[in-house]
């Protein structure tokens, strides 16, 4: 993500990171309270999630994530985040799930016919967006011609 918000500041674009409270706290002490003062030319901002800032732990307490994603951070678009079905690149796991059948599933992505097509399917998509990503691929093409767009609209 830093790789693509530099190139499309480099491009003349505004960037701004958003994260929760939680994780951009981390950020900063995994990096030292100074490490975003040597980017200027991009914004931090934080939204809530609904974790106790005095707890660093709270990521590890099941209960309140559970809540907090309820409360904070919408849990329909967590859903279908993890479902990835649209895709076909995932495998759906009903809300009453017993460790039994996860098992079950989890045989079948590693050793079964399901697996062997979503490998095919994941190794399809790294090729195309390798080609797509490629400094003359159409990844490269359209961010030049989006900036382009952009910047003549400033103007």
């Amino acid at each position: 993500m830093l790789k693509l918000a530099k190139l499309l500041r480099h491009r003349g674009f505004h960037i701004t990171f958003v994260n929760t409270e939680f994780n951009h706290m981390r950020f900063l002490k995994s990096l030292g309270p100074y490490s975003l003062d040597g980017l200027p030319d991009f914004r931090f901002e934080t939204i809530p999630e609904g974790l106790p800032e005095s707890d660093e732990n709270a990521t590890q307490e099941v209960t309140l994530l559970c809540e907090s994603f309820r409360s904070f951070l919408l849990l329909a678009p967590f859903r279908e985040l993890v479902k990835l079905n649209e895709w076909g690149s995932g495998v759906e796991i009903h809300n009453n799930v017993k460790r039994d059948e996860v098992e079950i599933i989890v045989r079948e992505l590693m050793e079964g016919e399901k697996g062997k097509k979503l490998k095919k399917k994941t190794k399809e998509r790294k090729k195309l967006a390798e080609n797509a990503t490629d400094p003359h691929g159409s990844s490269s093409i359209n961010l030049d011609n989006i900036a382009h767009q952009v910047l003549l609209r400033k103007n």
